[in-house]
């Protein structure tokens, strides 16, 4: 009986209450909880929690509208339903106006009298619960917008973050490319290409700096895309296995050399930034190499 509905039935008469109980509980609709008088309801109402309350009018101590208006102060809106003696008209206005949701005057055969109760018992316990049910939804619907509203905010400020930190790496950027175009060294930026066994075997230029375009004669849009071995045949097996040999280690080396195709001496700096790339930093050193040849000659000579 777990979805059965829950009901309190407060009567003084006791046998009225033992046949309730057994008309109710036939269908196996309903759970009946009985009880004797009006103070006795209130105290186990703070304690369980039922879908519909049938009351007597008539009771000691305090009767069917004084324990109606102490259910609507203290327990909100749960079905109510009075059962009144034939002839009060008046307690039936009383009734409506404290909020009762049903009256039933007693009298008359058992079985049909129990049987409209049954209806009135359903009908506003079902209607509580499709209400408590919308309220429940419209309460959640509430919490997640309140917390969608939150997460806007949120996101709002993460982006105007997220906006400030992408307008500081711009300007960051900016001066790195501008520091990138202007220094003397020569810079140029490579992609590894591999062969089938996966072993280096050519290298596509990704950037190249202004120095770079100097000391080539050649356009950054000439270079990039084009591979080392494209734009320079000649390079000699020498660079060719220091290339190989930083980016299998990936431990940066220096070397000097001299450059057919340049026609100047270079030295050489050759690093790993990431993976799949190799980094080459180049000065023309050509003038100092030819001032060591004119020193040794002159040592030479004396």
């Amino acid at each position: 009986m777990t979805d059965a509905i829950r009901v309190l039935y407060v009567d003084d008469e006791k046998d009225l209450l033992e046949i309730g109980k057994l008309f109710l509980e036939e269908s196996g609709e309903f759970s009946v909880t009985t009880i004797a008088s009006a103070p006795a309801a209130l105290e186990l109402l703070n304690t369980e929690k039922f879908d519909a309350i049938v009351s007597d009018y008539q009771m000691p101590v305090m009767n069917g509208i004084q324990f109606l208006v102490e259910v609507r102060t203290g327990f909100g809106n749960i079905p109510f339903i009075l059962f009144t003696g034939k002839g009060r008209e008046e307690v039936v206005i009383q009734a409506i106006n404290s909020g009762a949701d049903f009256y039933l005057q007693k009298g008359g055969e058992p079985e049909s009298q129990f049987a409209e109760l049954s209806q009135k018992i359903k009908s506003a316990a079902l209607r509580n619960r499709a209400e408590e049910a919308l309220l429940k939804s419209t309460e959640e619907l509430h919490a997640a917008y309140e917390e969608l509203a939150a997460t806007d905010m949120e996101l709002r400020s993460n982006l105007d973050e997220l906006t400030l930190q992408e307008q500081a790496l711009r300007e960051s950027e900016g001066r790195f490319r501008l520091l990138f175009q202007n220094m003397g060294a020569i810079f140029s930026l490579y992609e590894v290409v591999l062969d089938k066994n996966k072993k280096p075997c050519d290298y596509r230029y990704l950037e190249v700096n202004s120095a770079y375009e100097k000391i080539t004669n050649m356009r950054a849009s000439e270079l990039i895309g084009k591979t080392l071995l494209e734009v320079f045949p000649s390079t000699e097996q020498y660079w060719i296995d220091k290339f190989e040999e930083v980016y299998i280690t990936g431990i940066p080396t220096r070397f000097e050399q001299y450059s057919i195709e340049l026609g100047t001496f270079i030295e050489l700096n050759l690093y790993t930034p990431q993976k799949g790339q190799l980094a080459m930093i180049s000065l023309d050193i050509t003038e100092r190499k030819l001032a060591e040849e004119v020193l040794l000659e002159s040592e030479e000579k004396y």
